[in-house]
C-alpha cells in the first residue's frame, strides 16, 4: 500500500506529519488567544524552546503571518493576516505606522511616539517608541 493510502486509511497513530509546522501553528494559536505576548508567554503557553521560537517567529513573520510591536518587542498576529487574534482597534493603524515611524527616528536621531485618540484631546494608545 502506499504511503498516502496508508494515511488515507484511519490509521492516525501511523500517519507523518511535518513537526516544524505543528509547532509552528502551537504558535499561532497562543498568539491567537491574546492581543500580544512576549517570547516567555509564548514558550509558557508552548512548551516550545525560546530558541526554537525565535526561529519559528522570524519564519512567521517573513510569511507575513507574525509581527513584533516596535515599542515593547511583544509578538502579535498580523493584523493583515487572514487568522485573527484578539483585537486591538488601533492595530493596522499601529502596524503600519510604527516601521515608518521607527525608520523617521532614526534618521531624525530622537525618541518618537504617536497616540491615538477615541476622543478629542485624550490620547488612548501610545504604541511606536524608538530611540537611536
Amino acid at each position: 500500500m502506499s504511503r498516502r493510502g496508508a494515511q488515507q486509511s484511519g490509521a492516525a497513530d501511523k500517519e507523518e506529519t511535518v513537526q516544524g509546522l505543528e509547532r509552528g501553528l502551537q504558535v499561532l494559536e497562543a498568539l491567537s488567544e491574546t492581543s500580544s505576548a512576549s517570547l516567555q508567554d509564548l514558550h509558557l503557553a508552548t512548551g516550545i524552546s525560546k530558541p526554537s521560537l525565535l526561529r519559528l517567529l522570524n519564519t512567521l513573520g517573513r510569511a507575513g503571518y507574525v509581527t513584533r510591536r516596535v515599542g515593547d518587542g511583544r509578538y502579535r498576529i498580523s493584523a493583515f493576516s487572514h487568522f485573527r487574534r484578539k483585537p486591538d482597534r488601533h492595530d493596522r493603524v499601529v502596524e503600519g505606522g510604527g516601521p515608518v515611524l521607527d525608520r523617521l527616528c532614526r534618521r531624525a536621531c530622537h525618541v518618537g511616539r504617536f497616540y491615538l485618540s477615541s476622543a478629542p484631546n485624550q490620547p488612548t494608545a501610545g504604541h511606536a517608541h524608538s530611540t537611536t
